[in-house]
């Protein structure tokens, strides 16, 4: 599915696709943004719908608020889903995220003490140098997120990636630091085998 605007995501997976990629634009978006999602897995485990979006950006929080919508209910129908991407959320001007009662947050599950900034200007040379924003306001921003809804999977693990380019000095890959989410399948009980 090809972006129609200079925003756009992509998925990559060494998990087999079990369905092509679907992109839906979102209803409101002055910015082009859309979510794109597809069903990855092995044929002896549960299907796994992944998805990605770069919400809308700056003092959008009304439409931001908006597309999450969609992106929940676009999702609605199955039992084990993830959705992650730049959310653009800053609490400060969007409030406390309320999740629909079926999904959480993975970082929030798994490290609620540690605030997970994936937009950092304390730490990220490049951001500090190319984002006057940023510098201006002197950015640390968890805009980068991982919401999940399982019942065949759970939480393991999540990590920042918030190194620069081994071998390359203070370059950074970009202006984010990366999440790294790691699920478990669930046991099954002894009735499925």
């Amino acid at each position: 599915a090809r972006p129609a605007a200079r925003y756009y995501t992509l998925i990559g997976s060494r998990l087999p696709v079990i369905s092509q990629a679907s992109r839906r634009p979102f209803q409101r978006s002055s910015m082009g943004r859309d979510l794109l999602h597809l069903k990855v897995g092995r044929p002896s485990e549960p299907p796994l719908v992944f998805a990605t979006t770069h919400l809308e950006s700056l003092d959008e929080s009304q439409s931001r608020r908006e597309q999450m919508e969609e992106s929940f209910a676009a999702l609605s129908s199955s039992p084990d889903a993830v959705i992650c991407g730049d959310t653009n959320i800053n609490e400060a001007i969007d409030g406390v995220v309320a999740l629909p009662r079926s999904w959480t947050d993975a970082w929030l599950a798994l490290r609620p003490d540690d605030p997970g900034y994936t937009f950092d200007f304390t730490h990220n040379s490049m951001l500090a140098q190319k984002d006057s924003w940023a510098a201006r306001n002197q950015a640390r921003l968890r805009y980068d997120r991982f919401w999940v809804k399982l019942q065949s999977y759970t939480i393991a693990d999540i990590e920042l990636l918030a190194s620069p380019v081994h071998g390359m000095g203070k370059l950074w890959p970009s202006d984010h630091f990366g999440l790294l989410l790691t699920l478990d399948r669930v046991p099954k009980e002894p009735s499925d085998l």
